[in-house]
């Protein structure tokens, strides 16, 4: 063989190589993008809609299970945005916790997104500005004058003389 042939076999190896460990290397990469993204959804973390479509991509039954997670966090949000007591938002978390079966394989990324989700909205202004209970929310509505029926969702001014407040502060000590 000549140094020419010789040459242009190596080459050819080199250029072999090369695209392997290329190859080999964005198989790597891919599958370590696949395990980062795994492990948010795991710790019930939102996807971006990058993290999303990569799934879509390439790993069709992880992002079923990413479109399972993000549609059950924003039916909790919707929930806890309607709810008129902080304990309420605990009742919620505990009920949507009590859902998860021990035996569901996803049942730690399903607690991880409860959690989370409601984490989340417990560091809003809304969650702040809600009363412990319900029953104390309408305690201050009825001592202020204004009455606040919670069935009908509707305002109404209440005149309460000092005598029947006073009785009325008397039964509800008892």
């Amino acid at each position: 063989m000549n140094m020419n042939a010789y040459s242009k076999v190596k080459e050819q190896l080199n250029s072999f190589l090369v695209t392997a460990k290329t190859e080999e290397s964005s198989e790597h990469v891919s599958q370590m993008k696949l395990d980062r993204i795994r492990i948010k959804l795991e710790n019930g973390s939102e996807l971006s809609a990058k993290e999303l479509d990569y799934l879509k991509k390439y790993d069709s039954a992880l992002y079923s299970k990413a479109l399972m997670m993000k549609q059950k966090r924003e039916m909790l949000k919707a929930k806890l945005e309607h709810c008129n007591s902080k304990e309420e938002v605990e009742q919620i978390r505990d009920t949507e916790l009590s859902f998860v079966s021990k035996k569901d394989p996803d049942a730690m990324m399903k607690i991880n997104t409860i959690t989370n989700t409601v984490d989340k909205f417990c560091k809003t202004i809304q969650y702040k500005n809600l009363p412990q209970t319900t029953k104390e929310d309408q305690k201050k509505d009825s001592i202020s004058g204004v009455h606040y029926e919670m069935k009908l969702g509707s305002y109404g001014i209440t005149y309460i003389d000092e005598d029947t407040y006073e009785q009325d502060k008397d039964r509800s000590r008892r």
